[in-house]
């Protein structure tokens, strides 16, 4: 999705139904961070999303 600025990238994802996960690029660790924080959602991601598919994916080999 496109976005103009931060808090419009930040509205957009919360107004989401889903909510589970996200990823958040940033050249700047620390702005990645800030937005990621502001995000309603269960797992977040700065600058990688493999990591968290790779976490639910061994918890869902542990607990099933």
């Amino acid at each position: 999705m496109k976005f103009s600025t931060d808090e419009e990238a930040i509205k957009l994802a919360n107004d989401s139904r889903y909510g589970l996960g996200c990823a958040v690029f940033s050249g700047s660790q620390r702005r990645a961070r800030e937005i990621a924080s502001k995000i309603h959602t269960g797992v977040a991601a700065v600058n990688d999303f493999a990591s968290s598919y790779m976490c639910q994916a061994i918890l869902s080999l542990v607990f099933t």
